[in-house]
């Protein structure tokens, strides 16, 4: 796995998959998502070029011009790979074991191990790619028939005739599967194009999965002799015997996908190492010794505390690989524009507040920044430029992360199939790379200097030195590292791309994983030298005491985001301003919007003159492409200087002092606001004053309330700008409130009482930014969009809307409904790993009950109505999350017939159901009295606890559809419920199961109390509850993930009864 997450680009790749899980789930709550994650926890440089630039050779072409080198340090004496025989390795030999712990014992060991003439390895290897690159490449059947829902579960990563090339996907199944015969449920079905193609790779993987074990069991005997009592507390080959996945995965890239990595111009440049790697060439050496560079941390030049989970190349560009539904998901092609960051002195006119520490830069009464021209009759100034003049092209342009306007970066030529970085798995076992025609698929040499690249912890590199081609590789993970206590040292290694155009890699790697309930721990006492330290670490402490499903989990809940999809990762602060401003949904007509609901969010200060052209163009954009009644857009202050005194300050004065600029030049035609304000049909007022906008804003925070805000803050600003009225007045104030409908008296005193609120808002947006205005635009159902800021044209605003629409079209599902009726839920994310949880069984469910008694003991095994003797009337999710739960209901309902039946099982004084005026019967069950009697929708209630009685009273075939929300995981009889459910249900009734990541743990189910953050885990729970609460009692199961951009996560299940 390869992540590039610089604002600009967000980059993966299907070759690590399975070998860089991510850790951070034990940093940050698991309601968070692995975006998050990464930007909380890193420290990479914002673009390539903070790092040193990367050393490098390459093959030159027949013909073509002279390239550059690959990665190399200077040559000298460094040991190679180490090397074991097969037979030395089969006996495991004293020879062997010495061999072993050099491979992976001390600083200079890299931590992986050469197996050599392995019996038909080489034959078996070519048969298995062989079957591989013909699938890619001749069977695009073969392809359909294996399709993977996502390139995190088995089966063919791509979408033949939508790949961007089928040499640029990948084929995973569990290996462990196949020799063992049980399917892992939470890794997914193995699903082949054919039974040949199957035997094929079994038996390959065959023999690579005998020869690790034996790899294991020698360092099994390795760490006898360095750990006190090694076998009686721990053991490699246990744990790696005893995994429920074996992640195979035949991997295919042409042979334009490059990457960058500059590790090695940092290692140079901090010592003397030494390198046996072919086609070396000289460097120069440091004097630096072995010391980290001061200005550099770990963090920075290591990883694992930046979420990428061992891929320290946080800000590695990619040159080349498409997106689409290839299974690499997120490569950038190599003509994608890049956008750039940053945004002082960029001629976008953002003003700087008040509180910015750069008076030059500064927030001129106007919006005038440093707006300073050679040509304009000015005090004597050392800018050299005139920020008002904006060219069309920046004024126009696009940022689709940070402040300022888009350009095309251009991406480097690079050295890399993949950068430095340590698989965070347990073990990786894989060899030498194949490599092929693009366009014939046939076999070709290996090319000169290609392949892995190694280094060991004090930097020394080489590359893997054998001719033979029996040859199988297995390289120790950060998870092995970790659990040995550090004596075992992790594979740091990279994958160097030398290939000239046409030619395309393959390799096949098995990333192993022990039991998903491992805690990933040091031996007591070893925890200080279990993590890698220093500038080539590649990973920190991160790592540690999280299990190897959660850190599987955050992997794969990044991995199939519409994120990593379509290339775009949200900024830090379009996060923190999206968690303070939660959307408000626009109401509607029922059914989905012909066209998305975007909310736009503007922090300002209503006398900036850039806010108000922008917004003006942002209304033109709007009315082109037809949104009127789609675009809602609600204004926060962030004051360009609170302190503006209550007289104001005439604005001439004002430029004259602060900037320079005459009276004369500041009302001519040619002042460029003057300009660019009638573009936008707005004519400046050069007559008005500098005053403070506190009071003003107060009154557009009570507005807001009446639902006038825009209107009133377009009255206020056309006033001000164009008539030059001192919006500080009351009187102004009282008029304006007048003028847009509202009872004026009222609306001011609302707005004296709300003057606390408007001061800590206005507090805690000026901590996050530096200038207005700032607009935060987002597609209400997904809650993606952008954050950006400055002056913007019609054309760009356009483009801005366009990509926030786009943004938030890989949202909805359709799901099967009660009574045939299909229901589309517009809030569904069907790409998260719980709405993937039951398509990537393929069909498969246990033949028998899964559980055992043992699983639905509870800490407190109390009487439940002890707990629920005093009502209980709280809410147990956040608002936008129980939003999103009532939307859903609101969907199921209106595909019922009037007159419908609904039954809430485990109610309270809420069931989170939309108007119910359709229904005719709304029964609510629960264990307390007065919360039923306070459910407002109910029309009938009963008291039950169904963990003493699960037998309903209500007769077969009463009700339409049935809910259970918040309270599956307190179920101790799930099965006899559910078969009961069923029986209430009328034949096509609907049942919809919601639960979340909270609940009060002592009374859940040891089952679910185990992990209460997995969310695909526990779909898989109420799955088989369906499946077996009766058998064949329920068709059409869905899973479904329902959660709000911002807040608790809301999974569901539904199922239908039989007709």
């Amino acid at each position: 796995m390869f992540g590039a997450l610089d604002n600009h680009v967000c980059s993966y790749s299907d070759d690590e998959v399975f070998g860089t899980v991510y850790h951070q789930v034990a940093l940050a709550s698991f309601s968070r998502t692995l975006v998050s994650m990464l930007e909380d926890h890193g420290s990479m440089p914002a673009t390539a070029s903070d790092a040193a630039s990367t050393l490098a050779v390459r093959m030159q072409p027949e013909g073509a011009p002279p390239m550059r080198s690959l990665p190399q340090a200077t040559p000298g004496a460094v040991e190679p790979v180490v090397q074991i025989p097969y037979q030395e390795l089969r006996d495991l030999t004293p020879s062997a074991v010495e061999k072993l712990h050099k491979a992976f014992v001390g600083e200079r060991a890299y931590g992986a191990v050469a197996i050599t003439g392995i019996p038909n390895y080489a034959e078996l290897k070519h048969d298995a790619f062989r079957a591989g690159v013909d699938l890619a490449l001749l069977d695009d059947e073969g392809r359909k028939r294996s399709a993977a829902v996502n390139n995190t579960y088995p089966g063919w990563s791509g979408t033949p005739g939508s790949e961007t090339h089928p040499l640029q996907n990948s084929f995973l199944f569990n290996v462990k599967e196949e020799l063992g015969g049980q399917m892992d449920p939470f890794f997914g079905k193995n699903i082949f194009p054919s039974e040949d193609y199957r035997k094929t790779w079994v038996k390959f993987v065959d023999v690579m999965y005998a020869n690790a074990l034996q790899v294991l069991r020698g360092c099994d005997k390795v760490l006898d002799t360095e750990i006190q009592q090694w076998q009686a507390q721990r053991s490699l080959e246990r744990l790696g015997d005893d995994g429920p996945a074996l992640a195979g995965r035949f991997i295919c890239y042409d042979s334009g996908f490059t990457r960058e990595d500059k590790l090695l111009e940092l290692r140079d440049g901090v010592s003397p190492l030494n390198s046996n790697a072919s086609s070396i060439a000289e460097l120069p050496q440091s004097s630096h010794g072995h010391e980290e560079p001061s200005e550099m941390s770990v963090k920075t030049v290591g990883h694992a505390g930046d979420g990428l989970a061992s891929m320290r190349t946080h800000a590695t560009p990619v040159k080349t690989a498409g997106h689409a539904g290839d299974g690499l998901a997120s490569m950038r092609t190599h003509a994608t524009p890049v956008k750039t960051a940053g945004h002082a002195g960029d001629g976008l006119a953002s003003m700087r507040t008040h509180a910015t520490p750069v008076k030059t830069a500064g927030h001129a009464g106007d919006g005038m920044a440093t707006m300073q021209t050679p040509s304009a009759p000015v005090k004597t100034s050392s800018s050299g430029y005139n920020p008002l003049e904006l060219s069309s092209s920046l004024a126009g342009s696009l940022s689709s992360q940070g402040s300022d306007d888009a350009v095309p970066v251009s991406q480097p030529e690079t050295d890399y199939w993949l950068p430095w970085h340590v698989d965070s798995n347990f073990v990786t076992i894989l060899h030498k790379e194949m490599y092929a025609s693009e366009s014939t698929g046939e076999f070709i040499s290996e090319p000169p200097g290609s392949g892995l690249m190694f280094m060991n912890e004090v930097g020394e590199t080489t590359m893997l030195d054998c001719s033979d081609p029996n040859t199988m590789l297995l390289q120790m993970g950060a998870f092995a590292q970790i659990y040995t206590g550090g004596k075992l040292k992790a594979c740091r290694h990279a994958v160097l791309n030398p290939v000239k155009p046409g030619v395309a890699r393959f390799n096949y790697c098995n990333f192993w994983y022990v039991p998903w309930d491992t805690l990933c721990t040091a031996p007591e006492g070893m925890e200080a030298t279990a993590v890698n330290q220093g500038w080539n670490a590649m990973m920190d402490e991160s790592y540690l005491n999280i299990t190897m499903k959660q850190s599987f989990t955050a992997f794969r809940q990044f991995m199939v985001s519409p994120e990593a999809r379509v290339q775009f990762s949200d900024s830090q602060r379009f996060k923190e301003l999206s968690a303070i401003l939660p959307i408000v949904r626009k109401q509607g007509d029922a059914g989905a919007p012909t066209m998305p609901n975007i909310q736009v969010d503007l922090l300002t200060d209503v006398r900036c003159p850039f806010s108000f052209i922008s917004q003006m163009n942002l209304q033109n954009a709007i009315q082109n492409l037809g949104l009127q009644d789609n675009v809602v857009v609600r204004y926060h202050p962030v004051f360009l200087n609170p302190n503006v005194p209550k007289e104001g300050e005439s604005l001439d004065d004002y430029l004259w002092r602060e900037f320079g600029y005459t009276k004369e030049y500041a009302h001519s035609e040619d002042y460029p606001l003057r300009r660019y304000g009638r573009e936008a049909g707005v004519e400046m007022n050069p007559h008005r004053r500098v005053v403070n906008t506190f009071d003003a804003f107060c009154l557009i925070e009570a507005a807001q309330e009446e639902g006038v805000q825009h209107e009133l803050v377009q009255t206020l600003s056309r006033w001000y700008f164009e008539e030059a009225k001192d919006i500080s007045d009351v009187a102004v104030l009282r008029a304006a409130a007048l003028h847009v409908g509202l009872d004026a008296e009222r609306a001011l005193q609302r707005s004296s009482e709300l003057q606390g609120t408007v001061q800590e808002r206005y507090e805690e947006f000026s901590a996050m930014l530096g200038e207005v205005p700032h607009f935060l635009l987002r597609e209400q159902a997904s809650g993606n969009g952008l954050e950006l800021g400055g002056l913007r044209s019609v054309e760009a605003w356009e483009q801005v809307l366009q990509q926030v629409m786009e943004r938030g079209q890989f949202m909805g599902m359709t799901i099967d409904g009660p009574h045939g009726q299909k229901v589309r839920v517009d809030r569904a994310n069907p790409f998260t790993p719980v709405s993937h949880a039951l398509p990537a069984q393929h069909g498969w469910t246990p033949t028998a009950w899964p559980y055992q008694e043992e699983d639905f003991s509870r800490m407190d095994e109390r009487p439940d109505d002890l707990m629920y003797s005093e009502p209980r009337l709280a809410e147990h999710l956040d608002l936008s999350s129980l939003q999103t739960l009532t939307e859903t209901y609101e969907a199921i309902f209106q595909a019922c017939p009037d007159g419908f039946s609904v039954l809430d099982l485990c109610s309270s004084w809420n069931s989170h159901y939309p108007n119910m005026d359709r229904a005719s019967k709304v029964a609510v069950h629960g264990l307390n009295a007065v919360e039923l009697e306070m459910n407002e929708v109910a029309t009938e209630r009963h008291i039950q606890d169904l963990n003493l009685d699960q037998k309903l009273p209500w007769a077969d075939n009463s009700f339409d559809v049935a809910t259970l929300a918040l309270s599956i995981q307190y179920l101790t009889k799930p099965r006899e419920v559910f078969a009961e459910l069923q029986r209430v249900l009328k034949p096509g009734g609907m049942a919809v199961v919601a639960f979340s990541h909270r609940s009060f743990i002592e009374k859940a189910v040891r089952l679910w109390a185990s992990e209460p953050d997995d969310g695909e885990g526990h779909a898989h729970v109420v799955c088989r509850y369906f499946q077996h609460g009766p058998e064949n009692g329920w068709e059409k199961i869905k899973t479904m993930d329902v959660s709000p951009r911002h807040g608790d996560p809301v999974w569901i299940v539904t199922a239908v009864k039989p007709m």
